[in-house]
């Protein structure tokens, strides 16, 4: 699925890269601990979720403690799981079939960072890198990589398990959402107007690039500087139309001037005016 990445109303450092702005596909950056957090929308495979992660300058989330670990539960859908940046880049072959002699062993186990893992929070009988039945059918391998080499954790207690792709409708292939860290405020995070770094950011942008949900790409667009309507809220001044089915401007009006050079329009809070359609929209992402 082709998504449009309409209003992406994105924070930008004075003197920093603009790292992809796929705002689009994540939900709002909360700060704890000093550092950024956010989790994808949508579900996606853990290799997708890697490269999202990295087009937004962060990283699949690492737990570093039972506190940082419970507050990325709380970012979690409920009851579901998100991928978290702890991983198998061996793809080790120690396999458990069908959960006979099951070795849980963590050892084969880094972070996104190639770090040695600091804190565990496993679940029980886990990691245990199964194979299902039909995963080896006649002697035939149905799916790649085999085993469970990706870790994702639970929203119902923060427990950790390893996945990987089954052959069957549901896991093939396994899709989870997707926990992102940042070790400084991304391009998606809007401070509050009581952040102690306010006087760091410079200007607000959007950007016109589309994600393709199917295989993890974003294309390339062009980035503009957002507005700002007589309520305070920004929007970015291109591109709205898309977002047409959405339009709900009954509490706004706008009117056109002679020149067509300049127009007067005041929008309620949530809306910004298009120019395109003349409209007060409503500020929100195109899907």
């Amino acid at each position: 699925m082709l998504k449009k990445i309409g209003i992406i109303a994105g924070v930008f450092l004075l003197n920093v890269n603009i790292y992809g702005e796929n705002c689009a596909s994540v939900g709002d950056v909360k700060k704890w601990g000093g550092h950024y957090y956010t989790i994808t929308k949508h579900r996606v495979t853990w290799r997708e979720a890697n490269k999202i992660a990295e087009e937004l300058g962060g990283y699949l989330a690492i737990p570093n403690s039972a506190s940082e670990n419970n507050f990325l539960k709380t970012l979690i859908p409920t009851p579901k799981y998100a991928w978290i940046g702890i991983y198998d880049p061996q793809y080790m072959q120690n396999y458990c079939y069908q959960k006979i002699d099951c070795l849980c062993d963590d050892s084969r186990f880094r972070t996104i960072k190639n770090k040695a893992l600091t804190y565990k929070n496993w679940a029980v009988s886990q990691p245990d890198n199964l194979v299902m039945k039909y995963d080896i059918y006649n002697g035939k391998q149905m799916v790649a990589p085999l085993g469970e080499h990706w870790v994702a954790m639970s929203s119902i207690d923060g427990k950790w398990a390893d996945f990987g792709n089954h052959f069957d409708k549901y896991n093939n292939p396994v899709k989870f959402y997707a926990l992102i860290e940042f070790d400084k405020a991304p391009v998606c995070f809007t401070p509050t107007e009581d952040d102690p770094n306010i006087k760091d950011y410079k200007k607000v942008q959007c950007n016109t690039k589309i994600f393709d949900e199917r295989t993890g790409t974003i294309s390339n667009g062009k980035t503009y500087d957002c507005l700002k309507d007589p309520n305070g809220n920004y929007y970015c001044p291109v591109d709205l139309a898309p977002c047409g089915i959405k339009w709900d401007y009954k509490d706004g009006y706008s009117k056109k001037i002679v020149d067509r050079k300049t127009t007067s329009v005041k929008c309620p809070k949530g809306y910004g005016y298009s120019p395109k359609v003349k409209k007060c929209v409503k500020i929100e992402y195109c899907y």
